[in-house]
């Protein structure tokens, strides 16, 4: 080895030292009280519309952060529940520090991980690799409440966001998501039927600032099967975002065998579209849907 590649090695060294030895310091001698008030004051910063409580955080050498339940509540509703994180685990990619970030979380019974890029131009950042899987929603009351329906299922997801820190919801992210043994209850029934149960559904999911595009969802439940695709339309508060989805339903033999109204609208159908499926179209809001067949 040349002694330029020496000072070289012994310089980098030092400097990854010294920046390991801060965040030690950091966590070791800072009071936790404040830098928890730290965190949670750098993201309320930049999501403007939630409180965001941190239960615990911990450092494991050399340079990794592990934070305990995590809670994320709209600035109205502080005494209800949030959007909650049991743990996520960040680790500092040692050779590129600063700028990429390994990530773990333990959120609603399932885990999840991915890779987080700082970007040098306008605060940009890139979460790349996200794998979601065994998410219960089930266990996702405030979802729920919002929603004023119960609902459950097994969910898996895997893309990828581009945002800017300082605009984090207004990023775009793109993937899929796939939900096993879902139900949902219904505000308004729809053929009879007031609980929907879904042996598996799967989609493409794509979100640009305020529109999100749902591409290529298949459905498949024990009464009917079928498919759509559409738009939602977000907004703020964001039950209040609009739907405008299409699609087809196909009755299967256990829902024709007792409802004789589909079975009346089957057999238009077959003559209109010479098809044995009911196309249909959902408007209204996320709060207030509204259903109905027909193009």
């Amino acid at each position: 080895m040349t002694l330029l590649a020496k000072r070289i090695y012994i310089g980098t060294a030092c400097v990854l030292y010294g920046m390991i030895l801060t965040g030690v310091l950091l966590v070791v001698r800072f009071p936790k009280a404040k830098f928890k008030s730290f965190c949670t004051g750098f993201i309320e910063k930049r999501i403007s519309e939630v409180h965001c409580s941190i239960g615990q955080i911990e450092y494991d050498f050399p340079a990794t952060f592990r934070l305990q339940n995590i809670v994320f509540q709209p600035l109205e509703k502080q005494n209800g529940k949030g959007v909650e994180i049991s743990q996520l685990v960040i680790t500092a990619d040692m050779k590129d520090l600063g700028k990429s970030f390994y990530l773990s979380a333990n959120v609603y019974g399932g885990q999840g991980k991915c890779r987080l890029f700082i970007k040098d131009k306008n605060d940009a950042f890139v979460l790349s690799d996200c794998h979601f899987t065994h998410i219960d929603m089930g266990k996702m009351g405030y979802l729920q409440g919002q929603l004023g329906r119960r609902f459950t299922g097994i969910v898996d997801l895997d893309g990828g966001y581009t945002g800017r820190v300082d605009k984090i919801g207004r990023g775009k992210f793109e993937g899929t998501l796939s939900i096993q043994n879902a139900t949902m209850n219904l505000i308004n029934p729809i053929l009879d039927i007031e609980n929907i149960r879904l042996h598996k559904a799967d989609m493409n999911i794509s979100i640009n600032n305020k529109e999100a595009d749902l591409e290529k969802v298949r459905f498949q439940g024990p009464e009917f099967s079928g498919a759509m695709s559409g738009k939602i339309k977000i907004m703020s508060p964001w039950m209040g975002s609009g739907l405008n989805m299409r699609g087809e339903l196909a009755p299967l033999a256990s829902l024709l065998a007792r409802n004789p109204e589909v079975k009346g609208l089957m057999i238009l159908s077959q003559k209109q579209h010479r098809r044995s499926i009911l196309p249909f179209m959902v408007s209204g809001t996320l709060a207030a849907p509204e259903f109905r067949f027909g193009h």
